[in-house]
C-alpha cells in the first residue's frame, strides 16, 4: 500500500468495516444451524454475504472501489490480482454451488433443509465463509506490518 499515509489509513479503516460486516454475516449463518425455522437458503445467504464482505474488505484495503457486482467469484478474481490468490478460487465450487454461483434468494426456491445434501451444503458454505474471512483478516494484518 504505497502512497499517502492518510489515504492508506482510510483504506485500512474501510477494510476493517467490511471485515466486521463479514463477521456479523458469518455469525448469523452459524446461529441458524440446527434451527428448523431458519431456511437453509437464509443460512447460505448469510454465508455468501460473509464471503462477499470479506472480499470487498480486501479490495478496499488495496484502494479498489467496491464494484457493483454481487458475483463472489468475480470479487475473488479481482482480489487475487492484489494478493496473489484467493481460497474461494482454490476450492471446488461444485461443493458450494449456492454460495459461489448465485446472487440472492431468487436463485433458489425456498425449501426447508430437510435433506442431508442441503445441510451438507450449509456446513460447507459456512466453513468456506469462515476460511475466507480468516484469510482476509490475515491479509489485513500483513498489510499493517
Amino acid at each position: 500500500m504505497a502512497g499517502d499515509p492518510g489515504e492508506a489509513a482510510t483504506h485500512v479503516e474501510e477494510a476493517e468495516r467490511w471485515l466486521d460486516y463479514a463477521q456479523g454475516h458469518l455469525k448469523l449463518a452459524q446461529l441458524g444451524v440446527g434451527e428448523p425455522a431458519v431456511l437453509f437458503q437464509q443460512r447460505l445467504l448469510q454465508a455468501r454475504a460473509s464471503i462477499e464482505m470479506a472480499l470487498r474488505g480486501l479490495l478496499a484495503l488495496h484502494g479498489e472501489a467496491a464494484p457493483e457486482t454481487k458475483d463472489v467469484m468475480e470479487l475473488a478474481y479481482r482480489t487475487s490480482r492484489h494478493v496473489g490468490g484467493c481460497p474461494l478460487i482454490e476450492v471446488q465450487p461444485e461443493r458450494t454451488p449456492f454460495v459461489t454461483r448465485s446472487y440472492g434468494p431468487e436463485d433458489v426456491a425456498p425449501v426447508a433443509a430437510t435433506s442431508e445434501e442441503a445441510e451438507e451444503e450449509v456446513r460447507q458454505s459456512i466453513k468456506l465463509a469462515g476460511h475466507v474471512l480468516s484469510w482476509a483478516r490475515t491479509g489485513l494484518r500483513k498489510a499493517l506490518t
